[in-house]
């Protein structure tokens, strides 16, 4: 489902899907399954305008395991943290909201948006937008 990035601790294991089971909004939602201590889906990269506060917004539904959206900061392809959103689990669609903590990362370049999962985890993501003002 359009241009993300799959990754795992060492060991695990994870799949994404476009799940048309009951999406928050449309036909399709994002569906991560897998078994890892943590597993992510990071969104498209964007490039930091160091003037501009970045937010990330999005829903999480977890049928097992949790999940929450994060933000990573990158230099270039490097990684260099994160700032984390709050674990959701079981339930029905909860949303999320993670402001950008630029001033801990100042040699980020690129921000994105990430979609998380850990445990045995089966986890849906929607509407997830990083957006910058």
């Amino acid at each position: 489902p359009g241009n993300i990035w799959l990754g795992a601790a060492d060991g695990g294991k994870v799949e994404a899907i476009a799940s048309d089971d009951k999406p928050k909004d449309g036909k399709h939602c994002l569906l991560l399954k897998g078994d890892a201590e943590w597993a992510v889906a990071t969104l498209e990269k964007a490039k930091i305008d160091p003037k501009k506060t970045y937010t990330v917004t999005g829903y999480v539904r977890v049928k097992t395991g949790a999940g929450q959206i994060k933000i990573d900061y990158f230099n270039g392809d490097e990684w260099l943290g994160s700032t984390y959103g709050e674990d959701a689990f079981q339930g029905d669609w909860q949303e999320q909201e993670i402001r950008s903590e630029l001033e801990s990362y100042p040699n980020a370049t690129h921000i994105a948006a990430t979609c998380v999962g850990t445990g045995e985890f089966e986890v849906c993501f929607d509407r997830v937008v990083l957006t910058g003002k």
